[in-house]
């Protein structure tokens, strides 16, 4: 500061412009879609009932971020999550930078890693660093299919795949939008349909969790 005047940086002066910009666009939607968020958030999961060929898998909670874990083959798992590329991958979870990506202004990424032991590990939360991990039975033709669409997804940009060390995946980017209406957590809803369950909920937080009278189990 010199002379009583405060200069920004470039990079904050465009973030402020990009952001007032598409508040004013889309401010009337925001409000509307928010007035949901003060009666509570959480998202409940009621898995597949009935699984003819049942194999584990899980969704999991770090706080701000879901991801799923599935089945690769015997002690192996991966695990995958969405997310924006300058919060999720490269880690500039700055609350400018997350409202730019929530307004649709940023990049969507994919990211995946390989697990060499279960989510019924008992050390499974501290190793990977977990909030928290809920798994269930779901048909194995399910989770197969759907391994095989997010690799495909996955190898389609491998070579620009970049290794983070703020989500301790493997991304990439890929052509899907990312903003407060499918956010990370609404990829995780995504995926975990397509595993045979129902997901009731706005899926806005990562606030998931198994309805009470299903089976499943919970690693804290």
């Amino acid at each position: 500061m010199a002379g009583g005047t405060v200069r920004f940086s470039a990079p904050v002066i465009h973030y402020v412009s990009e952001i007032t910009g598409a508040l004013k666009r889309t401010l009337p939607v925001l409000l509307i879609l928010s007035m949901p968020l003060l009666v509570g958030c959480k998202t409940t999961v009621i898995p597949p009932q009935h699984v003819l060929d049942p194999v584990t898998v899980a969704f999991t909670d770090y706080g701000r971020h879901t991801s799923i874990i599935l089945p690769v083959k015997q002690n192996q798992w991966a695990e995958y999550a969405a997310g924006d590329w300058d919060f999720f991958a490269l880690g500039h979870n700055e609350t400018l930078v997350g409202i730019k990506a929530l307004l649709g202004l940023g990049k969507w990424t994919i990211g995946r890693r390989y697990i060499d032991y279960p989510p019924t590990d008992p050390a499974f939360v501290q190793k990977l660093e977990i909030k928290r991990v809920v798994f269930f039975q779901a048909e194995r033709s399910y989770c197969d299919t759907l391994r095989q669409t997010l690799d495909t997804l996955f190898n389609a940009h491998r070579t620009e795949m970049f290794y983070s060390s703020y989500s301790g995946l493997y991304h990439v980017t890929g052509n899907e939008s990312y903003n407060l209406f499918h956010d990370c957590n609404h990829s995780t809803a995504e995926w975990l349909r397509l595993l045979g369950c129902r997901v009731d909920g706005m899926a806005i937080t990562s606030d998931f969790d198994l309805a009470k009278s299903s089976h499943g189990g919970h690693g804290s």
